[in-house]
């Protein structure tokens, strides 16, 4: 059914269609192993604007996931899986003529050390800092094999960027938004800062937003100012997500 109050923070859990609920990756109280702590780590994929995106999308989150995978709705979707849901949002984003970004596509590589439920709480963080009201959306939780042969939850998150009033998402800069949304999901849900490429950028908005305890934690572990990191080729960030 479809929840009321359109508000982040609330939403209905289901299993996927033919994969199992499962705790993917470990579960409630998983203890890393020494040296294994991984930061979160989360980017933005792709809006959607072709089909062919949004069909490569469903695609890859129809595969079987280690440990099997829990899909989470959002209040202001009757979507019963992630093609729903993105079906839902290029409907709504077509109403108010929105054809080139109709969805946003998220993920979240989180420390080791963080259950499902912190998972889901460090995403409702970023849906609610990149200003998500009444827009369709959901969040998968799965595990993801690497290279130690243990499972570790990862989430894929897709949000409309038309919302059931027809407002918008605001777009631009989407790759800095989410990269400072991501560094207040570590600190809201206690977990280690990665430096991002838009390090400075993202203490500029946060200092401006007045989040002056997440500056002060991630000066606390990079310092005043610390280097820009190397971004990796899609081969060697493949194979440091396996790790």
């Amino acid at each position: 059914s479809r929840g009321g109050g359109g508000q982040v923070g609330e939403g209905h859990a289901a299993t996927l269609g033919g994969r199992g609920r499962g705790e993917s990756g470990g579960g409630p109280g998983r203890v890393p192993e020494a040296g294994g702590v991984r930061p979160v780590r989360g980017g933005v994929t792709k809006w959607g604007g072709r089909a062919g995106d949004a069909e490569a999308l469903v695609a890859h989150l129809g595969k079987e996931q280690p440990g099997g995978a829990v899909y989470v709705a959002g209040p202001t979707t009757a979507a019963a899986d992630m093609a729903g849901l993105v079906a839902e949002a290029r409907l709504l984003a077509a109403a108010r003529g929105v054809q080139a970004r109709p969805f946003l596509h998220l993920h979240l590589s989180p420390s080791s050390s963080l259950d499902r439920a912190a998972l889901m709480r460090a995403a409702e963080i970023v849906l609610r800092e990149l200003g998500v009201t009444d827009q369709s959306w959901a969040v998968e939780i799965h595990g993801k094999d690497r290279r130690t042969g243990t499972g570790e939850l990862h989430a894929h998150i897709v949000v409309g960027r038309a919302g059931a009033s027809g407002s918008l998402l605001r777009s631009g800069f989407e790759k800095i938004r989410v990269e400072t949304a991501v560094r207040i999901a570590e600190f809201e849900v206690g977990d280690r800062h990665v430096l991002g490429r838009h390090h400075s950028a993202s203490v500029r908005h946060l200092e401006k937003a007045g989040r002056h305890d997440v500056v002060a934690s991630l000066r606390a572990a990079h310092g005043e100012t610390p280097p820009r990191p190397q971004g990796l080729s899609a081969e060697k960030r493949m194979k440091a997500d396996r790790r």
